[in-house]
């Protein structure tokens, strides 16, 4: 009569097969993690960029760069540059980057606002 279970063999086969189907869902949960939080940064750089740009333009900032106390590992740049257009019109390009942790390109935006000659 034949005894009723699993073989060593079947079971070794099945625990094998349950080791790579883990490995592969840790890897997905753990890579969907790093896009997460990469996302969560690139957002966060985009909302300092703009509160820096606005306190750029009402005179609020003189500094050329510096650091976000609550927020380690974000920093700021400002570059400014005047050009004439015409004989009467005076325009400034401003632009502000901001660097953050989870890109080695910075978040940028730019602005340019006219000047009384």
């Amino acid at each position: 009569m034949r005894q009723k279970g699993f073989t060593l063999i079947e079971v070794v086969a099945s625990l094998a097969i349950l080791a790579i189907v883990l490995s592969y869902l840790l890897y997905i949960y753990e890579a969907s993690a790093d896009r997460a939080l990469a996302n969560h940064e690139k957002r966060l750089a985009s909302l300092l960029c703009q509160n820096k740009l606005e306190e750029i333009l009402v005179g609020q900032v003189t500094q050329e760069e510096g650091t976000f106390p609550n927020h380690p590992g974000f920093r700021w740049k400002v570059q400014k540059s005047r050009r004439t257009l015409y004989p009467k019109v005076v325009v400034e390009e401003v632009t502000v980057s901001v660097f953050y942790p989870a890109s080695s390109k910075p978040y940028t935006l730019t602005v340019w606002r006219s000047l009384k000659p």
